[in-house]
């Protein structure tokens, strides 16, 4: 009894999910079709040689909002692996006002009576995505609201095969709220009961995948194809094809290995996986490129009286070069070089991270000079990194940078996926400190896997407020 009433109660949730959505975009629609109408014939604010009689119109206020909300629907607005996806939600939102601009335009040519004025189509247009993207971003803090306080809209998923890959993807699942409840595992080799993750258990075998998803109410499944046997692999395979209560999700083991995105190809009709050179692409490149611009063009100009002075006070304390020049690594390995105020000991410290003593006495020794310890403590030399920045050779935000004829290269910390993304004028090891290279490389990668224009936004405000308070890590 209890089942049905779970069953019952999450199809429930999914029809108001999308029920509400839709009546948003109706709403949101309608009032942009009909704004665009006010704007342009009882305003007068934009100049047309149709009627301005409300009555022709009153169809084709109709006729946007019918429209476009049968496009979202094409488009995959109402399927739940396209909902609460940040910017790619809203790129779907422009992508559907952009077919149903071309549906409404292909209208107004064919029509036989009255042609849709181009005016009210351009204001109904813009309209439409804007008013739209907004009701999407007030629905999605409400669908949060009810994720925390009542558990709805929570996926329930399963995972099938148990390695360290595994256990990496369900914990990182676990830290992020993305709305997935993990069940538990199922493995061939693992004692049922046994301990995965915390409240995490192995609940039976691969072989007992629809009876387990059917009484748990699991909506996905994850199958590890290198965690399980390749009998278990393909069975389960090839059981895709039949209709069952749950989404079937492959992963092929290379996370661990790669954090660049993937995509499916195909060619001659083979289906292939293409490995992207760069993570962040499309509508995250713009984000983070436009907050690269303008943030960095800010700090540029804002920093330059502090440059002059700190210049003034390199030279006059000992009269050496006022810069050190570093070879680093940019994005997908491309060589250039860094800039950055001399501080005497520059990079000794990194070089030697995993030194804990020597560590210590460096940061108790500082530099050779007050002027040096001063920069390399609160992270000034980093400064005239500001001007890459602008070059588009480094980012706001990201990995530290690495210098190639660095030791770290040969330590373990040295990893490819560290050059998909451009490396960071601050990072996540300016704001959480890392002990270890293992440490940062683990902060690293996190950072890279889950990247999104909010943590950038988080850690430039950590840095800032940190480095008030003198406790940056940049000079670490």
């Amino acid at each position: 009894m209890k089942l049905k009433c779970d069953a019952v109660q999450v199809k429930y949730q999914k029809v108001l999910l999308i029920s509400i959505l839709v009546i948003g975009d109706l709403l949101m629609v309608s009032l942009a079709s009909w704004l665009a109408w006010y704007i342009q014939f009882s305003r007068g604010t934009l100049i047309s040689g149709t009627s301005t009689d409300l009555g022709p119109f009153t169809l084709n206020v109709l006729l946007p909002t019918i429209v476009f909300v049968s496009i979202f629907a094409l488009s995959g607005l109402y399927d739940r692996d396209h909902l609460f996806g940040g910017a790619k939600e809203y790129g779907l939102v422009f992508q559907g006002c952009n077919y149903g601009m071309v549906a409404l335009l292909l209208t107004s040519y064919l029509s036989q009576s009255q042609p849709l004025s181009t005016d009210w189509l351009l204001s109904c247009w813009a309209l439409s995505i804007i008013s739209v993207g907004v009701a999407r971003f007030l629905m999605r803090r409400l669908f949060f609201r009810l994720r925390r306080s009542k558990g709805w809209f929570i996926q329930k998923t399963l995972l099938v095969g148990v390695s360290d890959h595994a256990i990496m993807i369900a914990r990182q699942i676990q830290e992020q709220a993305t709305g997935v409840e993990i069940i538990g595992f199922l493995d061939e080799f693992l004692p049922v009961g046994a301990t995965i993750l915390e409240n995490i258990k192995v609940l039976g075998t691969p072989d007992q995948i629809h009876e387990i998803a059917a009484s748990q109410q699991v909506e996905q499944v994850i199958l590890f194809s290198n965690a399980v046997a390749w009998e278990t692999f393909r069975d389960t395979m090839y059981q895709s094809g039949y209709k069952h209560g749950f989404r079937l999700n492959l992963s092929p083991g290379f996370y661990e290995i790669l954090t660049s995105g993937f995509k499916v190809t195909h060619q001659a009709l083979v289906p292939l996986i293409s490995v992207k050179p760069a993570r962040i692409q499309g509508g995250d490149w713009i984000l983070k490129t436009a907050l690269d611009y303008s943030l960095g063009t800010l700090l540029f100009l804002i920093s330059l009286p502090l440059d002059i002075l700190i210049i003034f006070m390199i030279h006059f304390s000992d009269g050496g070069p006022l810069f050190t020049l570093q070879q680093v690594l940019g994005l997908n390995g491309e060589i250039f070089w860094l800039r950055k105020f001399r501080t005497n000991f520059a990079g000794e410290a990194r070089r030697r991270l995993d030194d804990p003593e020597l560590k210590k006495d460096i940061r108790k020794r500082g530099s050779d000079s007050w002027v040096g310890h001063f920069l390399f403590r609160s992270g000034l030399d980093k400064l005239p990194q500001l001007w890459a920045v602008l070059r588009g050779k480094l980012s706001l935000v990201g990995p530290r940078v690495i210098v190639t004829d660095h030791e770290y290269m040969k330590s373990q910390g040295f990893h490819p996926s560290l050059l998909t993304v451009k490396p960071g004028w601050t990072g996540p090891w300016a704001v959480w400190g890392a002990d270890t290279i293992a440490d940062e490389k683990r902060l690293n990668l996190h950072y890279i896997r889950n990247w999104t224009i909010w943590a950038d936004l988080q850690i430039l405000f950590q840095t800032f407020r940190l480095a008030l308070s003198r406790q940056t890590h940049l000079g670490k």
